[in-house]
């Protein structure tokens, strides 16, 4: 069972963003993907499905943008059960649980880095994906990450942990000229 929550920015994103779809699990997992509008949210659904899968079930809120239009028409192709919460109901808290954690984390993030507010969506996809990754005091995980569970192989934490958010690296120009060094800071 998969959860869904609209996330509204105060702030356009470098990628003209102004809102975010998160999704996530009771075990964890997360993944957010950036909105020009909220009405784009079906195409971080298609996102969702290409690239970690299509859920069984998926509960929403009473937003119209997740119970009409091209969200409800893509879960139906996909063949996805789709269950309304209830406003003030215990899954409520379940679905914007992963929202205020995801949101928590990225904040701290970029304080810490001075990161330009304008990279908030994808300092939260980095969030996400490193929380999925991340080692939780959940009993049905039993001593997994979340993203195994989710995808039933054993995940690889090497993006999450070679390099840490808004850190600088050397990468390799392959244009350069023949004189010139070919490393370049970035």
């Amino acid at each position: 069972m998969m959860f869904t929550d609209t996330l509204n920015a105060n702030t356009l994103s470098r990628r003209q963003n102004e809102h975010s779809q998160v999704f996530g699990t009771s075990c964890g997992w997360a993944r957010a993907h950036g909105l020009k509008t909220n009405s784009k949210a079906h195409k971080a659904l298609s996102i969702l499905a290409k690239r970690d899968g299509v859920p069984d079930t998926m509960v929403v809120d009473r937003s119209k943008e997740q119970t009409l239009g091209e969200f409800r028409k893509k879960h139906r192709q996909m063949n996805v059960c789709v269950q309304q919460m209830e406003p003030h109901s215990q899954w409520a808290s379940a679905a914007e649980g992963q929202t205020r954690e995801l949101k928590q984390g990225s904040a701290q993030k970029m304080t810490s880095t001075n990161t330009p507010k304008r990279f908030w969506d994808d300092c939260l996809e980095t969030e996400g994906c490193a929380w999925s990754h991340t080692t939780l005091d959940i009993c049905q995980l039993n001593g997994k990450v979340s993203e195994t569970v989710v995808k039933g192989c054993t995940a690889d934490i090497s993006p999450c942990a070679e390099h840490g958010w808004c850190q600088w690296a050397f990468w390799t120009d392959p244009i350069a000229q023949f004189l010139n060094c070919k490393m370049r800071l970035g």
